[in-house]
């Protein structure tokens, strides 16, 4: 009764080892929690910048960038112009005493009622 006993387990053991992995190989690979926290962010620019696109026919070809605070000086901004269908991107680096920038994207994108205008300055 001892070695039928041993036997079922070893059998067990062995069953469970070789199958195991295939059933692992199945499970996601990758996370699936999100973590956050709340964290405060100083703003070199407190009062706003002014935007104004540059159009060519019903193309916007480019972005002026005026009224940037000298504190940002120096920074790199990005854009991503989105008319709802498109988005372009562009980079610029902020002169070193604030003041305005010309950003000008890849490739011109049709000007909508929608368009919508993303900024960030980082690095100031």
């Amino acid at each position: 009764m001892r070695r039928w006993l041993i036997g079922m387990v070893a059998a067990f053991v062995t069953i469970v080892a070789t199958i195991a992995p295939g059933l692992a190989a199945n499970l996601p690979s990758s996370s699936q929690s999100l973590a956050g926290a709340n964290v405060a962010v100083a703003s070199c620019d407190t009062d706003g910048v002014t935007v104004v696109r540059t159009l060519s026919g019903a193309n916007v070809v480019s972005v002026t960038i005026s009224n940037i605070a000298s504190a940002c000086g120096n920074g790199a901004l990005s854009m991503t112009l989105s008319n709802g269908s498109t988005s372009v991107s562009a980079t610029a680096v902020v002169p070193a005493g604030g003041g305005s920038v010309v950003v000008t994207p890849a490739t011109p994108i049709a000007a909508t009622n929608a368009m919508t205008t993303h900024l960030t300055i980082v690095g100031a």
